[in-house]
This record gives C-alpha cells, sequence and structure tokens, in this order.
C-alpha cells in the first residue's frame, strides 16, 4: 500500500480530557507518524502520515476518543505523504 497524509480535525469535547494523550498512544501503536495540537477554537487537530488502511483505523479511534471526551464531528483532509517525521508528539 502507499502512504499518504491526512490532516484531521476533530470537534466536540476534545480539550481537557487527555485527547491528545490518547491520539499520540493510538498513533505510535499503529506506526503512524505526525503531531496532534490544541486549537483556538476548542477542537484538536491531527497530522497523521502513514499507510491509508492505517490512518483510517487511526481515524475510527479518533472518533471514540478517551472515555472523558464527547466527539461530535470529524473532518478529514487527505494529503500527500512527506515523510518529514519520525515520530508522533504533540505539536505547539
Amino acid at each position: 500500500m502507499s502512504s499518504v497524509g491526512a490532516l484531521i480535525k476533530v470537534c466536540g469535547v476534545v480539550q481537557g480530557v487527555g485527547y491528545r494523550y490518547f491520539a499520540i498512544h493510538s498513533a505510535r501503536t499503529l506506526g503512524v507518524t505526525g503531531w496532534v495540537r490544541n486549537n483556538d477554537d476548542s477542537s484538536v487537530s491531527v497530522l497523521a502520515e502513514g499507510e491509508r488502511g492505517i490512518i483510517e483505523v487511526l481515524v475510527k479511534e479518533l472518533t471514540t476518543g478517551p472515555a472523558a471526551s464527547n466527539v461530535t464531528n470529524v473532518n478529514i483532509q487527505w494529503q500527500e505523504y512527506t515523510g518529514q517525521f519520525t515520530g508522533f508528539d504533540v505539536s505547539w
């Protein structure tokens, strides 16, 4: 399979509930690279790179989120794979 990138915006109750750490754990477990960050509009953005099928699994996990979260919307913008990331972490 070919590698792709995805910019994922997650809306709902996703800040202050451990969502970024949930995303980091999920991405690292799946072998996805990129970053996660909080946005000023109370959403969370994830930039993920890896095989499309694996990123689709990550999106399903992000849609569920940790127990304290309440995800109301997930928007995905597929992008070209850049290969610029070596791991998955919080972006400030």
